[in-house]
């Protein structure tokens, strides 16, 4: 089966299996519960049996599964019927225990994998991190008590990509002689190394990003290093010069949809993703400027974890911006309600210039 094939069946799979969870009024609540369960264990089941990519790919697709039913799990919370929030409940804190097994395995996994099945891995542990938080900010109501240990796996990951990097374009300043205009080809330079395409794709992307070369506009196999770059090899300043924006997590990553209803109020956001670079300086400054603006115990738990969100995803190789849109207004709409503070109308303002 080819990839884009396969890509195909996943995408299929995962909006089916979305369907019959998400839109649950068209099956009782145990019939959802065991159709989920019984989906999560078959995929369990399958990666058990195998390693490798294909274990590290089939738990992608086993921890958007788990998400999904996750959130689903978590929305019984609200219900008026008793039924339903006794399960919430007692399935909530089952998944929770389900989600720190997981983390074990990955972690395990992620330290014995290598090239693109160590790539895999360390997006599972992230996904993994992601979805513990989430539990955490419903079970306990307060940060997860285990926020150092997902940095530090969170850290293990970004920290890879960037020296791969720095690997890949200090083999493209020898081979150019630091040369602006020296032409060069991204497969030669991967095969030198010993990176596959996954990877290779990453760290483009991730230079790219950076400044630190520029990819020619016909033929996508070819790059030259910039004069950033080469100056950056050169000095031998790249550990120190980039930066991977690791957040320091201090709450719970969760996705915030709720409205602002004053008149005229923003109710959507939708940032492109060319704005990115311009936006994670908004978050620094959003970040460094929190403590001054007063936030209630109540603004603070949705704010927090909006900005973390974000954080994570703009650190990302393949940030989500569906999920940076709708955390950023979250914390317009807690800006927007802070009427009486300068620097609430200040950080409004830097956000506004990026719609």
């Amino acid at each position: 089966m080819s990839k884009s094939w396969e890509d195909l069946e996943n995408r299929l799979s995962n909006t089916l299996f979305e369907l019959v969870v998400s839109l649950s009024g068209i099956k009782s609540l145990d019939q959802v519960i065991q159709y989920a369960e019984s989906a999560l264990t078959e995929i369990n089941n399958q990666i058990n049996k195998i390693g490798g990519l294909d274990k590290a790919c089939l738990y992608k697709k086993y921890l958007k599964y788990l998400d999904i039913y996750v959130s689903y799990i978590i929305s019984l919370k609200s219900s008026q019927d008793s039924i339903y929030r006794a399960n919430y409940s007692r399935k909530a804190n089952q998944l929770y225990s389900q989600v720190e097994s997981v983390l074990a395995s990955l972690k395990s996994d992620f330290k014995e994998a290598t090239d693109e099945a160590k790539i895999i891995f360390g997006d599972c542990l992230i996904d993994a991190n992601l979805v513990k938080l989430k539990l955490s900010k419903e079970l306990f109501q307060r940060p997860s008590v285990d926020y150092r240990s997902i940095l530090r796996d969170i850290t293990n990951v970004l920290s890879m990509i960037k020296e791969q990097s720095r690997e890949f374009l200090n083999e493209l300043y020898i081979s150019s002689d630091g040369n602006p205009d020296s032409k060069r080809e991204i497969n030669k330079i991967s095969d030198t190394l010993g990176f596959d395409k996954s990877t290779t794709e990453n760290i483009i992307k991730f230079l790219q990003e950076k400044g630190l070369i520029e990819q020619d506009s016909i033929n996508s196999n070819i790059i030259n290093i910039t004069i950033e770059g080469g100056i950056m090899i050169s000095n031998d300043s790249f550990e120190n010069d980039i930066n991977v924006n690791i957040m320091n997590i201090e709450g719970d990553v969760i996705s915030s949809q709720l409205q602002q209803s004053s008149p005229g109020a923003v109710q959507t956001i939708n940032i492109n993703p060319n704005k990115f670079d311009g936006l994670r300086k908004v978050i620094e400054e959003i970040k460094s400027s929190k403590d001054k603006l007063d936030l209630n115990e109540e603004q603070i738990s949705e704010f927090d974890p909006a900005l973390i969100t974000i954080d994570a995803h703009l650190s990302s190789l393949r940030p989500n911006p569906k999920v940076i849109n709708e955390n950023l207004f979250s914390i317009r709409r807690i800006l927007e309600s802070l009427t009486g503070s300068t620097i609430a109308q200040a950080l409004l303002s830097q956000i506004d210039n990026l719609l």
